[in-house]
């Protein structure tokens, strides 16, 4: 059956993807989308990287709402951050070299989490800090880089 791989790979990803694998397999390789398999491979890593990135960005959320909402700390906060840091933990544990990625996109991160808390609590952005304050960015990486036994 005849198809066109450009068509295939803009229709179905999944059954483009299946004929690459089977195609990478066989040693077909003149026959391999590789414009489109790079950039899918790419894209792989962008998924990892923005997973992470959410969670960061998550347990920033709690940790600033405490800051500037101390009442909102309660058990359930508690849960939340435990939450959190245990799945940051899943995923750095799973993809090691998304600890790295932790510390270079940590002020991305926190930019979008100021913005939330700010709208989430009705806070007015200027009164939290462009920049991450020292205390909070303590926090977050301990909590980030705490071995509670969750292995």
């Amino acid at each position: 059956m005849a198809y066109n791989i450009q068509t295939l790979y803009e229709t179905d990803v999944v059954k483009w993807s299946l004929k690459q694998a089977k195609l990478l397999k066989a040693r077909k390789f003149d026959l391999v989308d590789l414009e489109n398999l790079i950039e899918e491979i790419e894209d792989v890593a962008r998924r990892y990287k923005d997973v992470i990135e959410g969670q960061i960005e998550n347990l920033l959320v709690l940790i600033l709402t405490v800051k500037y909402k101390p009442q909102k700390q309660t058990k359930s906060w508690d849960k939340d951050v435990l939450t959190s840091q245990a799945e940051i933990h899943k995923w750095i544990e799973k993809e090691p070299s998304l600890h790295r990625h932790a510390l270079s996109s940590f002020n991305f991160c926190y930019k979008y989490a100021r913005i939330k808390v700010s709208i989430l609590h009705q806070i007015s952005l200027a009164s939290i800090p462009e920049e991450c304050p020292e205390d909070v960015r303590i926090t977050a990486w301990e909590l980030i880089n705490r071995d509670d036994g969750m292995d």
